[in-house]
């Protein structure tokens, strides 16, 4: 979180910030905390514990995008955290998606 309030301070008002893109390694309550603090818009790759998977093997409404492809959403709430927050999540058939690099959840705000 640090690094994300110093580079945030760095170029706020010189730069107009639209929103936050981020990989697994920042997925963290109090960062998203901050994000929403400041109004951003963000997209940031859930790291994927057990008890999150639990919550997306159960989920049963998987709108088919394309071939070997389905995109759904949950709102999930980690036992620690304060709030739920909504997870864009993605299932794919590895037989027909063999190119695929998608393999993880992603918790959004849009």
């Amino acid at each position: 979180m640090a690094f994300f309030e110093s580079a945030y301070h760095r170029i706020a008002g010189r730069i107009k910030i639209k929103g936050v893109l981020a990989d697994s390694g920042f997925y963290d309550e109090k960062l998203i905390q901050s994000i929403e603090a400041k109004n951003l818009k963000y997209v940031i790759t859930a790291k994927l514990y057990s008890t999150l998977q639990r919550a997306m093997y159960e989920h049963d409404n998987w709108p088919r995008v394309e071939s070997g492809l389905w995109i759904s959403e949950i709102n999930f709430k980690h036992l620690d955290w304060e709030e739920p927050h909504r997870y864009v999540i993605v299932r794919q058939s590895i037989k027909e998606r063999k190119k695929s690099t998608w393999k993880t959840a992603s918790i959004i705000r849009i």
